[in-house]
């Protein structure tokens, strides 16, 4: 579940998600953030949870609350699950709100692949997607390299003119 998490975090083209699950067993004693479920529920007296997902609010894009309650709860994106199995919302309705969202978003950007086929040729499209994919593939084994210099590092570091080890990459600021 942490991949179809990671999906909205990296991946997502919309701004904001709103889902609304059903508690559908007893929740534990405590929440993960303290409060009690009782004092949680009393807010409202529906067994519903609203969450909302928001890619601007870094580091805490996921919030929650009693349906109709004032207040949101925010967290992150590594807790979320945690935190909404506490409240009795089961695993399965979860994997079932991130997938549907998934694949709307999937058939949505199919359907931007193929209108962009028609209006710029298949072949046009196919270049630009292979040439930002080598871009993107180099832009990251330039990263993983320069990462594997760094001074403490396990890998060799880079060489100055004279062979010599300098212990730093070889960056300078034009």
């Amino acid at each position: 579940m942490e991949n179809f998490f990671k999906f909205f975090d990296d991946l997502s083209v919309d701004e904001t998600q709103y889902w609304r699950l059903k508690v559908t067993h007893p929740p534990l004693e405590k929440s993960t953030t303290g409060q009690s479920m009782d004092d949680f529920r009393a807010e409202c007296s529906v067994n519903t949870i609203e969450v909302l997902w928001q890619r601007r609010r870094h580091p805490f894009p996921w919030g929650y609350r009693a349906l109709g309650a004032s207040e949101w709860i925010l967290t992150s994106t590594s807790q979320l699950e945690k935190q909404l199995l506490s409240l009795g919302i089961s695993k399965e309705q979860i994997l079932v709100e991130l997938s549907s969202n998934i694949m709307t978003q999937v058939v949505h950007a199919q359907m931007v692949l193929d209108a962009g086929e028609k209006l710029l040729g298949k072949q046009l499209i196919q270049q630009a997607t292979h040439q930002t994919n080598d871009f993107l593939s180099s832009l990251q084994k330039v990263t993983e390299s320069l990462l594997a210099t760094r001074p403490g590092s396990s890998q060799e570091s880079p060489k100055n003119l004279s062979g010599t080890s300098t212990g730093k990459p070889h960056l300078k600021l034009v």
